[in-house]
C-alpha cells in the first residue's frame, strides 16, 4: 500500500491487553485504563512520547494510533516504509500479541458453512491481494507470525504470501489461521498466470511454518508453492493445513530459476538440505490429478515427513524424480478414485547421489475406488531402501462388483540392483509387480514380502508377479522371498469352507538356480472360524506351484477336550485323487496325539496343488486339531 492511500476503519474500539503487553518493555508503562482514556472517538493521534518522555525510545517514531481495534505507528512523511496511508498519515502495522493480523487492514472474511460444497463460487469475493501482501511483508520484517482472518478471503496475485524476490535470509516465517476449516484463502490467479504459485521460496528463508488454515482454488493448473534451495531453504513445516479444490501441485522442488537450463540433479540445480514436515494435514482434490510434493531437481532432496495426514481424492502424495527420504506415518487415502492410472508414491530412475533413496511407509489406509487407484511405482536406480508396512487396502473388498486386477505396487530394477525392498503386514487388493526394466547388471535385486494378505488372487504367482529379464542375464532377475503370506478368496461359503492359501516360497531366479529350495511347514487349524469340516466335507489349502509335498502331520494338544472321537482325514487333490490318509493312530481327542504320514508328490499343476482335507465318517471335531503340511518350494 506504499503506492497510494487505502481507506480503513477509523472508529475507536478497545485496545486489548495484548497490545499493552507487547509494548510493556519499550513503550507503555502506565495502567491500561489510563492509556485507553488517551484514545478518543475521533481517532485523534496520541503521541506516546508526549506522556512518556522519560521512557525508552519507541521502536517506531511518532504517534501510536488505533484503528478497528488494531495498533499502528506513525512514521515520517518522507518514509517509503509504511503499510497504509490515512488522512495524509503514513502508518505501519504494529504487532498485537506478538502477531501481525491481516484483519488490521480492513480484511473481512466471508463466514460460510462449507467452502467445498457443490456450487460454491469464491470468485465473487473481493480481492484482498494487496492487503495480504502488505501484512505478510510486515510480519516477515518484524519476525512475527502472520494471522489470517476467520472465514474466506480471496487473493488473485501470485506470490502474495512470499515473493520470489524477498530479500530475507534465515529469518523464518509463520502463517497461521484460526482452524483448518475456519480460515480459508481462496486463490484465483489471473488468466495466463495459472501456474504461478502463492508462495515462491527462492533460497531465501529457513523455517517456513504454516498452521491451522485451508488453501483453496477453483483454477485449473494452480500451484500452491514453488521451492528452490542452495543451502538456505530448509526446515519447513505445515500443521493442520488443508488443500482443496482443483490444485495441480502443492509443493514443487525447482531447479535454479536464474539458471533454468541447469541439468536437474547437476551442479547448481539446488534443493540441498531441503526438509519438509506435514503433520495432521489434509487434501481434498477429486476431479483432477493433484501432485502434492513434486521433486523435480537436485540429488540432495533430503527429508520429507507425512505424519497422520489424510489426502483424499485423486492425489499423489510424493513424486520424486530424483532422490529423497520420504517417510509416511499413519496416513489415510480415502475417496481414492482417479480416472487414469495414479500412484500415491512415485520414484524415478534419474541420476542422483547414491544412498538418498528411501521410501518408508508405516501405516496407511487406502480406499481403492477405481481400478486406477494404485499405491507405489518405484524405479529408483541406485541403492537405498523401500519399506512398505501396514498398508490396509481392504476397505473396498466387500463390494462384489469391485475389480482391481492391477499392480497396486510396481517395483522396477533399472540396470542396477534396486533398493532393498520389504513389504510387511499389509492387506492388499491387486497384485505386486516386480519388474526388470533392463538386465545388463548382475546385482540380483532382492525383496521380501511377509505377513501380508492378498484379496484378489488364489495363487502366489498371480499376486506376486516377477517379470524376468528379456535375455539370459539371470543375475538381473528379482529374487523375492515370500514369508507367511496368504490369500482370502471370496467364496460364498468361505466362512465354513475357506480356501486358505499359505505362501512360503521364493519367487524369481534364486529358487530355480541357487541350489535346493528351502523346506517349508504350514500349520492349519481344522476348526478355524468356529466350525470344523463335517464328515464328507472338505477344508481346502493351496500350496505353491511345483512344490514337493513330503509329509502330513496331525496333532491335538488335548486342550481340555473330553471327546472320545478318533479322527481320520483323507488328503485329496482337486481331481479327487487321494494322496494319503492320516488318523490319530487310535488316540482320542481327549488323549491328544501327534502322527505323521509320508507323501512324496510333485504339485505340478493347479489341480494338484489345491489340496482338500476331508474328514472320514464319524469324524466331527470341535476341539483344536491341527494339520501340518511339510513341503519343498
Amino acid at each position: 500500500m506504499a503506492n497510494g492511500e487505502r481507506t480503513i476503519d477509523q472508529s475507536t474500539s478497545p485496545l486489548i491487553d495484548d497490545l499493552i503487553g507487547h509494548y510493556d518493555e519499550t513503550l507503555v508503562r502506565i495502567p491500561r485504563t489510563d492509556f485507553m482514556n488517551l484514545i478518543d472517538s475521533a481517532f485523534k493521534p496520541v503521541s506516546v512520547g508526549e506522556f512518556l518522555a522519560s521512557s525508552p525510545a519507541p521502536r517506531g517514531t511518532g504517534a501510536l494510533h488505533v484503528a478497528g481495534g488494531y495498533p499502528f505507528v506513525e512514521v515520517s512523511s518522507a518514509s517509503t516504509d509504511y503499510d497504509v496511508m490515512v488522512g495524509g498519515l503514513k502508518l505501519q502495522l504494529v504487532p498485537m500479541g506478538g502477531e501481525i493480523h491481516v484483519e488490521a487492514l480492513g480484511v473481512a472474511g466471508e463466514l460460510i458453512q462449507n467452502t467445498i460444497s457443490a456450487g460454491y463460487d469464491g470468485s465473487v469475493l473481493p480481492d484482498y491481494s494487496a492487503e495480504v501482501a502488505v501484512a505478510a511483508n510486515r510480519a516477515r520484517a518484524l519476525r512475527c507470525p502472520l494471522v489470517l482472518p476467520r472465514g474466506v478471503i480471496r487473493v488473485v496475485d501470485p506470490e502474495v504470501l512470499l515473493p520470489r524476490d524477498y530479500a530475507g535470509n534465515v529469518n523464518g516465517f509463520k502463517i497461521r489461521g484460526h482452524s483448518m476449516m475456519g480460515s480459508v484463502v481462496f486463490y484465483q490467479p489471473p488468466l495466463g498466470r495459472e501456474t504461478e504459485p502463492m508462495i515462491w521460496l527462492d533460497n531465501n528463508l529457513v523455517g517456513l511454518d504454516g498452521q491451522d488454515c485451508r488453501f483453496m482454488t477453483q483454477t485449473a493448473g494452480a500451484v500452491f508453492m514453488r521451492s528452490y534451495g542452495a543451502g538456505v531453504s530448509q526446515r519447513h513445516r505445515f500443521q493442520r493445513v488443508d488443500w482443496s479444490g482443483t490444485w495441480a501441485y502443492g509443493v514443487t522442488l525447482e531447479v535454479d530459476p536464474d539458471n533454468p537450463s541447469a541439468v536437474p540433479g547437476g551442479t547448481g540445480s539446488g534443493n540441498n538440505n531441503s526438509e519438509y514436515i506435514f503433520e495432521n494435514c489434509a487434501a481434498g482434490v477429486y476431479n483432477n490429478h493433484f501432485i502434492f510434493l513434486y521433486g523435480n531437481s537436485s540429488d540432495q532432496n533430503l527429508n520429507y515427513h507425512f505424519r497422520s495426514c489424510a489426502f483424499w481424492g485423486w492425489v499423489t502424495w510424493a513424486w520424486m524424480n530424483y532422490g529423497g527420504h520420504v517417510y509416511v506415518e499413519q496416513g489415510d487415502a480415502s475417496g481414492y478414485a482417479p480416472n487414469e492410472e495414479c500412484f500415491l508414491f512415485v520414484t524415478r530412475n534419474t541420476g542422483h547421489a547414491q544412498g538418498i533413496c528411501s521410501l518408508h511407509i508405516d501405516g496407511l489406509r487406502v480406499e481403492h475406488k477405481s481400478n486406477h487407484a494404485l499405491i507405489a511405482d518405484i524405479s529408483w536406480g541406485d541403492y537405498g531402501s523401500v519399506s512398505l508396512k501396514r498398508i490396509d487396502g481392504s476397505s473396498q473388498s466387500f463390494k462384489s462388483e469391485r475389480v482391481l486386477n492391477n499392480s497396486v505396487i510396481r517395483i522396477a530394477a533399472v540396470n542396477n540392483p534396486s533398493p532393498q525392498t520389504v513389504i510387511e503386514g499389509c492387506d492388499l487388493m491387486g497384485y505386486i509387480d516386480f519388474r526388470t526394466a533392463s538386465a545388463t547388471y548382475g546385482g540380483m535385486p532382492r525383496a521380501v514380502v511377509r505377513d501380508t494378505t492378498f484379496r484378489d488372487f488364489e495363487f502366489v504367482e498371480d499376486a506376486i508377479r516377477v517379470t524376468p529379464a528379456s535375455h539370459s542375464n539371470f543375475g538381473a532377475n528379482w529374487s523375492v522371498e515370500v514369508v507367511n503370506c496368504r490369500t482370502i478368496i471370496d467364496e460364498a461359503d468361505r466362512m465354513y469352507h475357506p480356501r486358505h492359501v499359505p505362501w512360503d516360497c521364493n519367487r524369481g531366479y534364486l529358487a530355480r538356480a541357487a541350489g535346493a529350495p528351502p523346506k517349508m511347514r504350514q500349520h492349519f487349524c481344522l476348526n478355524q472360524f468356529g466350525s470344523a469340516p463335517a464328515a464328507g466335507d472338505d477344508f481346502k489349502v493351496v500350496l505353491p506351484i511345483n512344490a514337493l509335498l513330503l509329509k502330513v502331520h496331525l496333532e491335538c494338544s488335548n486342550r481340555g477336550s473330553s471327546s472320545s472321537i478318533v479322527p481320520e482325514y483323507e488328503i485329496r487333490d482337486a481331481d479327487g485323487i487321494v494322496l494319503g490318509t492320516i488318523n490319530s493312530g487310535g488316540a482320542t481327542l481327549s488323549a491328544g496325539f501327534w502322527t505323521e504320514i509320508t507323501i512324496q508328490k510333485r504339485l505340478s499343476t493347479n489341480n494338484k496343488r489345491i489340496l482338500s482335507v476331508v474328514p472320514s465318517a464319524g469324524t466331527s471335531v470341535s476341539a483344536g486339531v491341527g494339520l501340518w503340511l511339510e513341503y519343498l518350494a
